[in-house]
């Protein structure tokens, strides 16, 4: 499963994390040998890109489908460049949680609204995964030290 991180005032929300780490790497659709940048690669990842592919990357608009094992995982309707997810776009991860907005580089980044499984919702103004306004920040696929918030 895909490791996700929200931080909401100075409570820190994880879903299932894998117990080890591997380095982020490109992930091919085996039918196409279109690739997508995968950030937090796990055993048994595989995917499936329904859209436009340059130079072996997604590119433009389409459906990206997340499998672990052979079973649908995540998925994100929306925009891709050179392999990363930029532009609008809405990515609902395998435990529910959906995040709906703007990408750059592969990070939410300008306005979006992330709703986890159980009912929190963070919005906001984001900027490389990283969401602060007044008292609440929030982080979604970057860390704290990314966000500068330790």
């Amino acid at each position: 499963m895909r490791s996700l991180f929200v931080v909401i005032g100075m409570v820190v929300f994880a879903s299932p994390a894998s117990a080890q780490y591997s380095p982020p790497q490109w992930t091919a659709d085996a039918r196409t040998g279109c690739r997508v940048w995968n950030s937090s690669p796990e055993p048994g990842d595989s995917i499936s890109w329904t859209g436009g592919c340059r130079n072996s990357l997604a590119q433009g608009q389409g459906v990206l489908q997340w499998f672990m094992d052979g079973k649908p995982g995540s998925r994100f309707e929306g925009e891709y460049r050179d392999g990363l997810l930029n532009g609008r776009g809405v990515y609902v991860f395998a435990n529910g949680s959906r995040y709906d907005g703007e990408w750059r580089n592969g990070l939410p980044s300008g306005p979006g609204r992330l709703k986890r499984a159980d009912g929190t919702v963070v919005s906001g103004n984001w900027t490389n995964g990283c969401l602060r306004q007044r008292d609440q920040m929030a982080t979604f696929l970057a860390t704290r030290k990314d966000c500068g918030f330790e």
